[in-house]
Protein backbone atom coordinates (compact mmCIF):
# COMPACT_ATOMS: atom_id res chain seq x y z
CA UNK A 1 0.00 0.00 0.00
CA UNK A 2 2.78 2.61 0.63
CA UNK A 3 4.80 1.82 -2.40
CA UNK A 4 1.92 1.76 -4.62
CA UNK A 5 0.62 5.61 -2.88
CA UNK A 6 3.96 6.57 -3.52
CA UNK A 7 4.03 5.85 -7.06
CA UNK A 8 0.69 7.94 -7.32
CA UNK A 9 2.71 10.66 -5.94
CA UNK A 10 5.45 10.64 -7.87
CA UNK A 11 3.57 10.30 -11.06
CA UNK A 12 1.39 13.38 -10.18
CA UNK A 13 4.37 15.35 -9.92
CA UNK A 14 5.65 14.64 -12.92
CA UNK A 15 1.77 15.54 -14.50
CA UNK A 16 1.87 18.78 -12.78
CA UNK A 17 5.44 19.36 -13.97
CA UNK A 18 4.32 18.57 -17.74
CA UNK A 19 1.20 20.27 -17.39
CA UNK A 20 3.33 23.33 -16.10
CA UNK A 21 5.77 23.24 -18.67
CA UNK A 22 3.13 22.97 -21.25
CA UNK A 23 1.16 26.24 -19.52
CA UNK A 24 4.68 28.09 -19.54
CA UNK A 25 5.10 27.31 -23.15
CA UNK A 26 1.87 28.40 -24.32
CA UNK A 27 2.11 31.53 -22.55
CA UNK A 28 5.47 32.01 -23.77
CA UNK A 29 3.85 31.60 -27.40
CA UNK A 30 0.65 34.02 -26.40
CA UNK A 31 3.38 36.46 -25.23
CA UNK A 32 5.49 36.07 -28.43
CA UNK A 33 2.06 36.71 -30.63
CA UNK A 34 1.39 39.90 -28.79
CA UNK A 35 4.35 41.04 -28.60
CA UNK A 36 4.28 40.36 -32.51
CA UNK A 37 1.11 42.09 -33.05
CA UNK A 38 1.75 44.90 -31.08
CA UNK A 39 4.95 45.50 -33.28
CA UNK A 40 2.80 45.54 -36.40
CA UNK A 41 0.06 47.54 -34.76
CA UNK A 42 3.04 50.52 -34.25
CA UNK A 43 4.23 49.90 -37.56
CA UNK A 44 1.03 50.40 -39.23
CA UNK A 45 0.05 53.26 -36.91
CA UNK A 46 3.49 54.39 -38.03
CA UNK A 47 2.81 53.87 -41.65
CA UNK A 48 -0.48 55.89 -41.59
CA UNK A 49 1.13 58.58 -39.98
CA UNK A 50 4.03 58.82 -42.22
CA UNK A 51 1.30 58.57 -45.26
CA UNK A 52 -1.01 61.59 -43.48
CA UNK A 53 2.24 63.64 -43.11
CA UNK A 54 2.97 62.88 -46.60
CA UNK A 55 -0.67 63.55 -47.63
CA UNK A 56 -0.55 67.03 -45.55
CA UNK A 57 2.69 68.37 -47.00
CA UNK A 58 1.50 67.40 -50.60
CA UNK A 59 -1.92 69.52 -49.73
CA UNK A 60 0.76 72.16 -48.33
CA UNK A 61 3.47 72.24 -51.41
CA UNK A 62 -0.31 72.34 -53.60
CA UNK A 63 -1.41 75.10 -51.64
CA UNK A 64 1.31 77.43 -52.02
CA UNK A 65 2.00 76.39 -55.28
CA UNK A 66 -1.66 77.89 -56.42
CA UNK A 67 -1.35 81.06 -54.28
CA UNK A 68 2.12 81.87 -56.19
CA UNK A 69 0.68 80.91 -59.70
CA UNK A 70 -2.24 83.44 -57.97
CA UNK A 71 0.10 86.45 -57.22
CA UNK A 72 1.99 85.35 -60.76
CA UNK A 73 -1.00 86.17 -62.59
CA UNK A 74 -1.99 89.04 -60.50
CA UNK A 75 1.48 90.66 -61.37
CA UNK A 76 1.28 90.11 -65.11
CA UNK A 77 -2.59 91.33 -64.70
CA UNK A 78 -0.89 94.29 -62.96
CA UNK A 79 1.59 95.18 -65.13
CA UNK A 80 -0.32 94.35 -68.20
CA UNK A 81 -3.06 97.29 -66.40
CA UNK A 82 -0.19 99.39 -65.92
CA UNK A 83 0.83 99.31 -69.22
CA UNK A 84 -2.29 100.01 -70.90
CA UNK A 85 -2.68 103.06 -68.56
CA UNK A 86 0.61 104.35 -69.68
CA UNK A 87 -0.52 103.67 -73.18
CA UNK A 88 -4.15 105.80 -72.74
CA UNK A 89 -1.34 108.73 -70.66
CA UNK A 90 0.37 108.85 -73.91
CA UNK A 91 -2.30 108.95 -76.47
CA UNK A 92 -3.81 111.73 -73.93
CA UNK A 93 -0.56 113.88 -74.01
CA UNK A 94 -0.40 113.00 -77.92
CA UNK A 95 -3.86 114.54 -78.55
CA UNK A 96 -3.33 117.82 -75.97
CA UNK A 97 0.10 118.15 -77.68
CA UNK A 98 -1.87 118.28 -81.19
CA UNK A 99 -4.77 120.34 -79.91
CA UNK A 100 -2.19 122.89 -78.61
CA UNK A 101 -0.71 123.02 -81.81
CA UNK A 102 -4.30 123.76 -83.49
CA UNK A 103 -5.05 120.18 -85.26
CA UNK A 104 -5.90 117.05 -83.44
CA UNK A 105 -5.59 114.95 -87.08
CA UNK A 106 -2.31 115.66 -88.68
CA UNK A 107 1.29 116.49 -87.40
CA UNK A 108 2.08 120.30 -87.64
CA UNK A 109 3.99 121.68 -89.98
CA UNK A 110 6.34 123.07 -87.69
CA UNK A 111 6.61 119.57 -86.31
CA UNK A 112 7.40 118.37 -90.24
CA UNK A 113 9.78 120.99 -91.04
CA UNK A 114 11.51 120.49 -87.53
CA UNK A 115 11.71 116.27 -88.01
CA UNK A 116 12.93 117.26 -91.86
CA UNK A 117 15.38 119.63 -90.30
CA UNK A 118 17.04 116.99 -87.52
CA UNK A 119 17.06 114.22 -89.84
CA UNK A 120 18.43 116.54 -92.91
CA UNK A 121 21.41 118.25 -89.97
CA UNK A 122 22.22 114.46 -89.07
CA UNK A 123 22.82 113.13 -92.39
CA UNK A 124 24.83 116.30 -93.08
CA UNK A 125 26.66 115.86 -89.98
CA UNK A 126 27.35 112.02 -91.22
CA UNK A 127 28.58 112.91 -94.86
CA UNK A 128 30.63 116.10 -93.88
CA UNK A 129 31.98 113.79 -91.03
CA UNK A 130 33.37 111.21 -93.56
CA UNK A 131 34.12 114.06 -96.14
CA UNK A 132 36.49 115.70 -93.26
CA UNK A 133 38.03 112.35 -92.42
CA UNK A 134 38.88 111.82 -96.08
CA UNK A 135 40.41 115.43 -96.64
CA UNK A 136 42.55 115.21 -93.69
CA UNK A 137 44.06 112.20 -95.21
CA UNK A 138 45.29 114.26 -97.71
CA UNK A 139 48.29 115.68 -97.88
CA UNK A 140 48.37 119.57 -95.60
CA UNK A 141 51.55 120.55 -97.57
CA UNK A 142 49.38 120.76 -100.99
CA UNK A 143 46.46 122.73 -99.60
CA UNK A 144 46.57 126.17 -99.52
CA UNK A 145 45.65 128.83 -96.99
CA UNK A 146 41.91 129.37 -98.41
CA UNK A 147 41.56 124.88 -98.52
CA UNK A 148 43.15 125.05 -94.99
CA UNK A 149 40.60 127.85 -93.92
CA UNK A 150 37.32 125.67 -95.63
CA UNK A 151 38.88 122.66 -94.11
CA UNK A 152 38.27 124.32 -90.61
CA UNK A 153 35.09 126.00 -91.00
CA UNK A 154 33.99 122.71 -92.55
CA UNK A 155 35.20 120.49 -89.39
CA UNK A 156 33.26 123.14 -86.60
CA UNK A 157 30.62 123.07 -88.67
CA UNK A 158 30.51 118.85 -88.52
CA UNK A 159 30.82 119.29 -84.64
CA UNK A 160 28.31 122.12 -83.96
CA UNK A 161 25.43 119.80 -85.91
CA UNK A 162 26.64 117.12 -84.02
CA UNK A 163 26.61 118.79 -80.37
CA UNK A 164 22.99 120.15 -81.58
CA UNK A 165 21.81 116.69 -82.59
CA UNK A 166 23.21 115.39 -79.34
CA UNK A 167 21.52 118.09 -77.21
CA UNK A 168 17.95 117.41 -78.72
CA UNK A 169 18.60 113.74 -78.16
CA UNK A 170 19.41 114.16 -74.70
CA UNK A 171 16.53 116.54 -74.07
CA UNK A 172 14.45 114.27 -75.39
CA UNK A 173 15.63 111.61 -72.98
CA UNK A 174 15.32 114.14 -69.97
CA UNK A 175 11.36 114.92 -71.02
CA UNK A 176 10.89 111.29 -71.43
CA UNK A 177 11.91 110.52 -68.12
CA UNK A 178 10.29 113.66 -66.58
CA UNK A 179 6.51 112.41 -67.85
CA UNK A 180 7.51 109.01 -66.94
CA UNK A 181 8.09 110.15 -63.01
CA UNK A 182 5.02 113.10 -63.14
CA UNK A 183 2.86 109.68 -64.63
CA UNK A 184 3.84 107.23 -61.55
CA UNK A 185 3.11 110.07 -59.20
CA UNK A 186 0.16 110.60 -60.78
CA UNK A 187 -0.78 107.15 -59.92
CA UNK A 188 0.55 106.54 -56.86
CA UNK A 189 -1.31 109.58 -55.42
CA UNK A 190 -4.40 108.10 -57.30
CA UNK A 191 -3.69 105.01 -55.86
CA UNK A 192 -3.28 106.78 -51.73
CA UNK A 193 -6.41 108.52 -52.32
CA UNK A 194 -8.53 105.33 -53.44
CA UNK A 195 -6.95 103.34 -50.67
CA UNK A 196 -8.39 106.19 -48.14
CA UNK A 197 -11.91 106.43 -50.01
CA UNK A 198 -12.08 102.58 -49.37
CA UNK A 199 -11.07 103.05 -45.34
CA UNK A 200 -13.30 105.64 -45.17
CA UNK A 201 -16.39 103.99 -46.65
CA UNK A 202 -15.28 100.66 -44.32
CA UNK A 203 -15.27 102.70 -41.30
CA UNK A 204 -18.46 104.29 -41.91
CA UNK A 205 -20.35 100.97 -42.55
CA UNK A 206 -18.40 99.69 -39.31
CA UNK A 207 -19.97 102.48 -37.47
CA UNK A 208 -23.55 102.16 -39.01
CA UNK A 209 -23.58 98.66 -38.05
CA UNK A 210 -22.49 99.33 -35.05
CA UNK A 211 -24.97 101.65 -34.02
CA UNK A 212 -27.75 99.13 -35.74
CA UNK A 213 -26.73 96.75 -33.12
CA UNK A 214 -26.78 98.78 -30.87
CA UNK A 215 -30.46 100.12 -31.65
CA UNK A 216 -31.49 96.71 -32.03
CA UNK A 217 -29.96 95.70 -28.57
CA UNK A 218 -32.15 98.61 -27.00
CA UNK A 219 -35.27 97.08 -28.85
CA UNK A 220 -35.15 94.26 -27.32
CA UNK A 221 -34.21 95.46 -23.85
CA UNK A 222 -37.65 97.39 -23.88
CA UNK A 223 -39.84 94.58 -25.67
CA UNK A 224 -38.10 92.46 -22.70
CA UNK A 225 -39.41 94.94 -19.64
CA UNK A 226 -42.51 93.46 -17.99
CA UNK A 227 -46.13 95.68 -19.27
CA UNK A 228 -47.64 97.42 -16.51
CA UNK A 229 -51.66 96.72 -16.78
CA UNK A 230 -52.45 100.20 -16.67
CA UNK A 231 -56.38 99.32 -16.76
CA UNK A 232 -56.37 96.62 -14.37
CA UNK A 233 -54.70 99.04 -11.73
CA UNK A 234 -57.07 101.55 -12.51
CA UNK A 235 -59.91 99.10 -11.90
CA UNK A 236 -58.64 97.83 -8.34
CA UNK A 237 -58.11 101.37 -7.17
CA UNK A 238 -61.40 102.34 -7.68
CA UNK A 239 -62.94 98.75 -6.31
CA UNK A 240 -60.75 100.08 -3.11
CA UNK A 241 -62.07 103.48 -2.99
CA UNK A 242 -66.11 102.05 -3.69
CA UNK A 243 -65.23 99.53 -0.73
CA UNK A 244 -63.37 102.44 1.84
CA UNK A 245 -66.48 104.46 0.80
CA UNK A 246 -69.28 101.57 1.89
CA UNK A 247 -67.41 101.10 5.18
CA UNK A 248 -67.84 104.49 6.94
CA UNK A 249 -71.62 105.13 4.94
Amino acid sequence: MYCGSYTETVVDVKLDKNQQFIKDLEDKKRKARQDDQAKADKQRRLRLKLRKSILQRAASIRTTDALLEGLKAKREKDAEDAEIERQKELKKKELTRKASMGTTEVPSRMQEALEKFNQAAAAGSAVSAVRVKKEEKDDASSLTPEEREKRSIKKKQVEYLQKLADERKQRQVDDDEKNELVRQKRAKVREEALLKHEAAKAEKLAAAAADESTSSQVVEAEEAKPKVNVEGSRGIIFLNIVNFTQIWT
